[in-house]
């Protein structure tokens, strides 16, 4: 009976210290700026093509702000939007759920890491795309 209540604790243990190593401060981008200014319709799509590349959704679009979601099957979700002018773009946090989304004591809000990745490599993909349309 005790080496059961070892084990268990052990294994709870273990599955507290996986779920903090994938939680991570969320990132907050700043706003980027681009080398040239584009015309509204070729930002939009810069910014399509970026969430193509890796997979990310489109779910509504106004004038200058595009939502998109990231899912994962059933397990993982984000939505974000990208705000864009003619010479930047800023990605924010809309929601998310499968995350580990949290505000912890001290203000900070932590999520799942693979978040963050999602997030760099969306803006690195709209970064670079900005940058081809400028050579043209």
């Amino acid at each position: 009976m005790q080496k059961l209540i070892v084990s268990a604790l052990a294994a709870a243990a273990g599955i507290a210290a996986a779920g903090a190593v994938s939680a991570a401060e969320m990132l907050d981008l700043p706003a980027t700026k681009v080398d040239c200014a584009a015309t509204p319709a070729k930002m939009r799509n810069i910014v399509f093509d970026a969430a193509l590349e890796y997979k990310w959704e489109v779910i509504e679009e106004t004038a200058g702000r595009t939502v998109l979601k990231y899912a994962r099957g059933s397990k993982f979700f984000a939505e974000i939007e990208v705000k864009f002018t003619p010479t930047s773009f800023k990605i924010n946090y809309l929601r998310s759920y499968g995350l580990s989304y949290e505000k912890n004591k001290h203000g900070t809000v932590e999520i799942h890491r693979n978040y963050n990745r999602w997030i760099r490599n969306l803006e690195k993909e709209i970064r670079v795309n900005a940058q081809k349309q400028c050579r043209r």
